[in-house]
């Protein structure tokens, strides 16, 4: 059994906060909806007399077998009473056909004063760098958190990811066997969900290993998860809006001179350019205006906005796309597509 907040099995109860410490109990081969897993924690202090008892008796449900952990956290007053002491922490699995198996016993050292060894390295994330912001809309299949390999890495250590979010504590846990060993890399899958709940606030990556009589943490890894943005469809003067949404009708004799389009406001951010794409498809007798096959005929104009800025006006500012077309086209308003890019 893992406690989270301890590092190299050793608790500091004057660095907890009230909730105190998170003891984990790892995922199982066997595990069913409906085992029951008792937790007890036994504090001892100085002199090795026993203090006190947490016990706790978890239900496994459908969602630990989805990657919930099963988790109890001890308060940090069941700590502070014992500084300096210790506790024992198990742990035992009733199965549903109500046969029993308990787990090794881990002492942890309760020691406020006491020395910790210097944390493992930090967790990479692939196809982020450390200290830019994590954009979710670039993770939309979640992203890959790897942990790097440890000197003290044997087959059946336990690692814990833990991602810290003012939305909740997200934990996961994988084994090490020998292909891991093998191959050198442990890697995390962490799902779009728990992106999307971290949006817009600062999180804390960072993982733990434990086995029976060993266990270390990382250092964390900050991100700054920015929110995910939507861009909306521009809005095109001078266009007649049909009944399906972001779609309209535009008069040639209005294109002949371009056509003036308002980005909303809001969508471009310190360091980057807004570009606007413009095309649509000519009426024929094979071709639809409302086909999302490639045109038969098709103007384009990427421009950089300040190229073609025209005013400010209620908050908006508004572009001239130059001489987009010049034949009879209904243009779907959603072919006007603004996209981000950075500056440089």
């Amino acid at each position: 059994m893992q406690a989270i907040q301890s590092q190299g099995l050793i608790i500091q109860p004057d660095t907890l906060d009230a909730t105190g410490v998170r003891f984990l109990v790892p995922p199982y081969q066997a595990m069913q909806v409906g085992d029951k897993v008792t937790l007890t924690v036994v504090s001892y202090d100085e002199e090795g007399d026993e203090d006190d008892e947490e016990r706790k008796v978890l239900t496994v449900t459908q969602e630990h077998l989805d990657k919930a952990a099963l988790s109890h956290d001890v308060r940090r007053t069941f700590f502070r009473f014992i500084d300096p002491g210790h506790v024992q922490a198990s742990y035992e699995i009733e199965f549903v056909d109500g046969e029993r198996i308990g787990s090794p016993v881990q002492r942890l050292a309760v020691d406020s004063t006491a020395m910790l060894p210097p944390p493992l390295g930090k967790p990479v994330i692939d196809g982020h760098e450390e200290g830019d912001p994590l954009d979710p809309a670039q993770f939309r299949n979640g992203l890959v958190v790897r942990v790097p390999i440890y000197d003290e890495m044997a087959v059946s250590d336990r690692i814990v990811l833990r991602w810290r979010s003012p939305a909740r504590d997200y934990l996961q846990t994988l084994r090490v066997d020998p292909s891991t060993v093998a191959s050198q890399s442990i890697a995390f899958q962490v799902d779009f969900a728990v992106l999307a709940e971290s949006q817009g606030a600062t999180v804390e990556v960072s993982y733990l290993f434990g086995r029976e009589g060993a266990g270390l943490r990382s250092e964390a890894l900050r991100l700054e998860v920015v929110m995910a943005r939507q861009l909306e469809a521009l809005l095109v003067n001078r266009a007649t809006a049909d009944k399906t949404p972001n779609w309209g009708t535009l008069a040639a004799d209005d294109t002949l001179s371009g056509v003036y389009v308002d980005v909303p406001p809001g969508v471009v951010q310190p360091g980057e350019a807004l570009h606007v794409l413009s095309g649509g498809f000519r009426r024929s007798a094979n071709t639809s205006p409302r086909s999302r096959q490639a045109p038969t005929t098709r103007c384009d104009s990427i421009f950089r906005l300040n190229m073609y800025q025209r005013t400010w006006a209620e908050g908006r500012r508004t572009s001239r796309v130059v001489s987009p077309c010049s034949t009879g086209w209904s243009v779907p308003r959603g072919t006007w597509i603004p996209s981000i890019s950075s500056c440089g």
